[in-house]
């Protein structure tokens, strides 16, 4: 009864409606608004001030008991959108733990106890399924279907939402359009005054261990029958407004059928404009009067996400949008296909003599027979009926999967050579970036001649796929010969092979059918292999051009060995007779953090200087060679003393050694913080001390309790300030100065965090001025509260996503004038409202995205760039007790970020395992080299008698929009790419032809 009473009291105040004391009833009234919010986080909107408001928050499973920190949220809705307002307290808002930032989609991480509100809905109140919407404090949004006990997957729902961060508190504005309320097989649209649907709101606070609901679920938030209700009730003034509803049945489907709609129209007559869609593409559309019924005719036999968008306006003002959507397995295409592929594969096998053809026909004769009466009913398909297609739709899945087993199989009779006895296999070639599957059907060529073109000191790359005929084949080796030209060799020292291996897509998958559950990325060192049948095995290879290789051509081969059989490949490598340098003109910071990522994954903190070295010598064949972002690994290297007068010292032998390393193997950007945030100060939070005297370890904890008590600001700690006056010296001694940047608080977001930032800074200006200071996350215009960071700030580094084209006049003035570096980052990958992405390193996106880095650099004229990160380790794969239960003996898992923040692997005994996506992020970086290499020659050119020239140079220098507008349209083109870096080889040494400039 306590817990009713309590309920009760504040019953107005939340939206109960206790009907029943044991069982309240938590609802909340939803009015129309003709005015729809500015999506800004800011409750400043006219239809929020009458908005009915709910809170009360009770802790999930509490029994009743209240959250420590409450909510309060508001809905209202127009024709499109359903519209939400969250105001969230906070006591502490430097301890809100704000998330990814904004442009991640998909990727928060629950297992980390993050900050975050959750929004169900459950149109029609079905009490079965559910949409959940998510959004962080820094911006970054979630979204899943699910009914119960499964998630529908459905596509990624196009919703808007805006996030503000206050003194006390953080505010949430969302709209989430009907339409995409949309499961495949159902329709969504705008509700009619007097819906009722299900909904809730949650919040999780993983840092307090608080989760708290408004309407009680029990143990889980995703209980839909236990959802609140969210009661639409028109224009709160009364105004009235037309009753629209779906009136059809059954949903769409192959065959003839119709979207029906009814009305209760008020006021003008209604007017319906509907648009068929096919994949997003339209089909058909027309706009129809609209009385009282109207049904909207279609006429299916393709494959494909179906939807029928309506909108329906009286008199001019829309008052309902819907959709109704269906996504539709292939069954038409694939019996033709099937059929297709077993007329060519007869056809084949009539000419083909080898032992597999027996076994061949007979599986070819039994899916012959399985597929003859479907394959009748397709004579007539335009006139099949819903009930002929359902039919012919029943019996596809049996055919689907002897297909599958059969189509490979089938396929490579195509590629057996002719009038040639007992091959094992052959070998096919593919680009770089090309995502090869293991059940791929290759259609390419087998025998011309694989041609790099190249400059001395880069890496290009290819990949040979070896494929077996009906065979397993073991001991598979991969070896080269030199190359060789008119003026001189190449060594096939300089050619490497690695093994492809794949990732495993498992708590995710893309929207599209029969899409791959894995993608290849993994790049193993090279060792003899094992190719299995009925299956492409892809080999990645590495081909470095010496420095001060001559101009010219050089060709030899690879050739791929097994079963007694050798097959060649011909290598042409054409040598532009320039070199690019040793160390990457671009800074670059890739958050290399092998300690804090990878001692989970390994179960022990072993790393060594050896183990570094050992990385750089991989990292360095990928231009990504870099220092340790880790203070983990750092604080490892340090042996803080404490000296007889109490003072302390510092041991600085290993990082000298480090910096040595990093310098020797090219690096090209250092982040002297090891860390950002709490990461920045975290070698001087554990391990201890070494009392010079005694040899004695004494704890960090017991040395600093005092501090730690009094928390007075790092200007008092016990021994920083002495710490970073000997740290810069080593830097300047070092030579490290001029590369390094030091970040403190990484993407503050809020207004503590910002003002603790600007103190930080301040205080490292006062005591070490040569420390140059960075943080990723902002611009010259972020501003919060009104302080900016000028002066505070010498890189900006904003989110490329986040770029404008103001700020990059800002950041332009600001380096010409005071010499502020610009550095911008990924993190997440962006989507417009048609689809397009940003370049990013997603398993299951475009591996050229990786590769564009290096050319947005140019193109925004950037000092440097991070890919979010290097050594990140999704959950999935860490905490493995044995080397049997974790990767490489199971597949790598993708995790929730997909790929985001991996792009290298931890291989057995502190292995660093490259990447194709790696090797991309290395390309884009050596063309930025060529942009740059050009450049520099203007200096040499007159322009009285170079005009001609210097307007041909210029003109390459820029970037067309071909291949990189803005970021959500750049190339896909592998090949446009290469023939602009061609371009860019020719005119630089037309340059040092014309001037003699020795370009080696």
């Amino acid at each position: 009864m306590k817990r009713i009473l309590c309920v009760s009291a504040v019953a107005a105040a939340i939206g109960v409606a206790a009907q029943n004391p044991d069982t309240p009833t938590y609802n909340i009234e939803v009015f129309w608004t003709d005015t729809p919010p500015a999506i800004d986080g800011a409750a400043d909107d006219a239809c929020w001030k009458s908005a009915r408001s709910v809170t009360g928050f009770q802790l999930l499973g509490g029994r009743g008991r209240l959250a420590s920190m409450q909510a309060e949220v508001k809905l209202c809705y127009d024709a499109d959108n359903l519209y939400a307002f969250w105001l969230l307290h906070e006591k502490d808002m430097k301890k809100l733990k704000a998330g990814p930032p904004d442009d991640m989609r998909d990727m928060i991480n629950f297992a980390a106890g993050p900050d975050c509100l959750e929004l169900f809905l459950d149109p029609g109140r079905s009490k079965k399924s559910y949409f959940q919407f998510i959004v962080s404090p820094g911006g970054a949004r979630y979204d899943v279907a699910r009914g119960v006990g499964r998630a529908y997957n459905p596509t990624s729902p196009d919703w808007k939402s805006r996030t503000a961060l206050h003194a006390d508190s953080w505010t949430v504005e969302i709209a989430i359009p009907f339409r995409a309320l949309t499961i495949d097989g159902t329709s969504c649209g705008t509700p009619e005054p007097g819906a009722v649907w299900g909904v809730n709101f949650c919040r999780d606070q993983g840092r307090l261990r608080e989760w708290s609901y408004w309407s009680p679920t029990g143990s889980s938030f995703g209980n839909p029958a236990k959802f609140g209700e969210a009661i639409f009730r028109g224009r709160k003034t009364g105004a009235s407004l037309p009753s629209i509803k779906w009136d059809h049945e059954n949903p769409m489907y192959y065959g003839p059928g119709t979207v029906a709609l009814a009305a209760k129209p008020a006021g003008n007559a209604l007017v319906l404009t509907y648009t068929l869609k096919r994949d997003g593409q339209a089909v058909d559309e027309n706009t129809v009067p609209f009385e009282k019924n109207v049904a909207i005719p279609y006429h299916i036999t393709r494959s494909g996400r179906w939807a029928m968008d309506v909108t329906i306006a009286d008199d001019g003002k829309t008052v309902f949008t819907g959709r109704s959507q269906v996504m539709l397995p292939s069954t038409a295409e694939m019996l033709l296909e099937i059929k297709e592929k077993m007329d060519l594969a007869r056809d084949k096998l009539t000419h083909f003599n080898h032992p597999a053809k027996a076994d061949l026909e007979r599986r070819l004769s039994r899916l012959n027979a399985a597929a003859a009466e479907p394959l009748t009913m397709l004579r007539k398909v335009d006139g099949l009926s819903r009930e002929e297609w359902k039919a012919l739709a029943d019996a596809l899945p049996e055919l689907r999967d002897f297909w599958g087993g059969l189509r490979f199989d089938l396929h490579i009779v195509g590629l057996y050579p002719k009038g040639v006895n007992d091959v094992a296999f052959v070998v096919g070639s593919a680009g770089p970036y090309e995502r090869v599957h293991r059940g791929d059907l290759f259609d390419g060529n087998l025998t011309d001649a694989i041609t790099l073109s190249l400059a001395g000191g880069e890496r290009e790359s290819f990949q040979l796929l070896v494929i077996p005929f009906w065979q397993t084949l073991d001991g598979v080796t991969v070896s080269f010969s030199d190359l060789k030209g008119t003026r001189g060799t190449i060594s096939k020292e300089n050619c490497e092979a690695n093994i492809v291996d794949y990732v495993h897509l498992g708590n995710y998958a893309k929207n599209e059918p029969d899409a791959p559950a894995y993608e290849p990325d993994i790049l193993w060192p090279y060792t003899p292999f094992q190719a299995t049948a009925s299956q492409i095995q892809p080999v990645f290879v590495n081909v470095h051009l010496p420095p001060h290789t001559p101009k010219g051509e050089y060709r030899g081969t690879v050739t791929v060995s097994a079963n007694g059989q050798r097959v060649s490949r011909e290598i042409v490598v054409n040598s532009f007779g320039f070199d690019i340098p040793f160390v990457s003109s671009l800074h670059i910071d890739p958050w290399y953090t092998p300690n804090i990522n990878w001692r989970n994954f390994y179960g022990n903190a072993a790393f060594t200087l050896e183990v570094y070295e050992e990385h750089l010598k991989v990292l360095s064949k990928y231009r990504h060679a870099c220092f340790p972002l880790d203070h983990y690994a750092m604080g490892s290297f340090l042996t803080i003393y404490r000296e007889a007068d109490g003072t302390f010292s510092f041991d600085f032998s290993k990082w000298r050694e480090v910096f040595r390393l990093g310098l020797k193997y090219g690096a090209s950007g250092f982040g002297a913080s090891f860390g950002c945030n709490g990461g920045a100060y975290s070698i001087f939070h554990r391990g201890s001390v070494v009392d010079r005297e005694t040899g004695d370890r004494i704890p960090l904890s017991q040395i600093l309790k005092e501090w730690w008590d009094t928390k007075p600001g790092w200007s008092k700690h016990p021994f920083y300030e002495k710490f970073m006056k000997e740290y810069v010296a080593l830097l300047r001694e070092t030579g490290m100065l001029g590369i390094h940047d030091f970040e403190m608080h990484d993407e503050p977001k809020s207004i503590p965090d910002w003002e603790a930032m600007i103190n930080n800074h301040r205080y490292l200006r006062r005591i070490t001025p040569e420390l140059k200071m960075k943080n990723f996350g902002f611009a010259p215009d972020y501003a919060p509260g009104g302080i900016d960071a000028y002066g505070w700030a010498d890189t900006w580094a904003p989110n490329l996503n986040h770029v404008t084209d103001d700020q990059l006049k800002q950041i332009y003035a600001r380096r010409d004038k005071w010499g502020e570096k610009f550095m911008f980052y990924t993190c997440g990958m962006g989507v417009d409202p048609d689809g397009n992405t940003t370049p990013f390193i997603l398993y299951d996106e475009s591996y050229l995205g990786a590769r564009m880095h290096g050319w947005i650099a140019w193109k925004l004229k950037a000092d440097g760039f991070l890919i979010f990160a290097m050594t990140q380790t999704p959950r999935e794969n860490s905490g493995k007790k044995t080397a049997a239960e974790r990767f490489p003996t199971v597949p790598w898992e993708s995790g929730f970020m997909k790929g985001n923040g991996t792009l290298v692997y931890p291989g057995p005994d502190w292995k660093l395992i490259p990447s194709m996506r790696l090797a991309s992020a290395r390309d884009g970086l050596e063309d930025y080299e060529y942009f740059k290499l050009l450049y520099d020659r203007l200096r040499y050119l007159s322009p009285q008698k170079h005009r001609t020239l210097i307007a041909e140079i210029e003109k390459e220098l820029t970037i067309e929009p071909a291949i990189y507008q803005d970021k959500f349209h750049w190339t896909k083109s592998t090949d446009l790419l290469n023939a602009k870096r061609k371009r860019l080889a020719e005119l630089i040494r037309k340059v040092d032809e014309l001037m003699g400039i020795s370009s080696q």
